[in-house]
């Protein structure tokens, strides 16, 4: 996997859907689906990565890399007008998410790492908690381009 730059006619945009399992209150199976967009483009802030989670949450993180890195990292920090964090009400109130942060590392042209830290204030606790999370996403076939976007 390389960092290409925004070229007029084409844009890097990257697509990561998220497929979680885990269980509710209740101890049920549940699903929860996270859309992941990471756009590379050229400015100062080359790296942009949208988030959305339909329970009622938005985040925009942004950081820079240079072409050729292998290393990276993105930032949300609540209350940022660039590169913030956007909760409904009920999430807001009991777990206000305050930062996120991603590093990323390209191990090859067909797989990378993650390494997440989502704090946020639980309504009744003190102290911040940390929601980390690590991974390895591997390419298991070649893109397929959308048709609405060829020339």
């Amino acid at each position: 996997m390389t960092l290409k730059t925004e070229t007029p006619a084409s844009r890097n945009l990257l697509s990561v859907g998220t497929d979680a399992q885990g269980r509710d209150l209740a101890n049920k199976p549940r699903q929860q689906l996270t859309t992941d967009w990471l756009l590379v483009r050229s400015g100062p802030h080359n790296l942009i990565q949208t988030i959305t989670i339909p329970r009622g949450q938005t985040v925009l993180a942004i950081g820079r890399a240079a072409k050729d890195a292998t290393r990276f990292e993105l930032v949300a920090e609540r209350g940022a007008t660039t590169n913030g964090i956007c909760s409904e009400p009920f999430l807001e109130e009991a777990f206000k998410t305050v930062a996120f942060r991603i590093s990323v590392t390209i191990k090859s042209h067909d797989a990378w790492t993650y390494d997440e830290d989502t704090t946020l204030m639980v309504r009744g606790q003190p102290e911040p908690f940390h929601h980390t999370d690590h991974g390895e996403l591997v390419r298991v076939a070649e893109p397929t381009p959308n048709p609405l976007a060829r020339g």
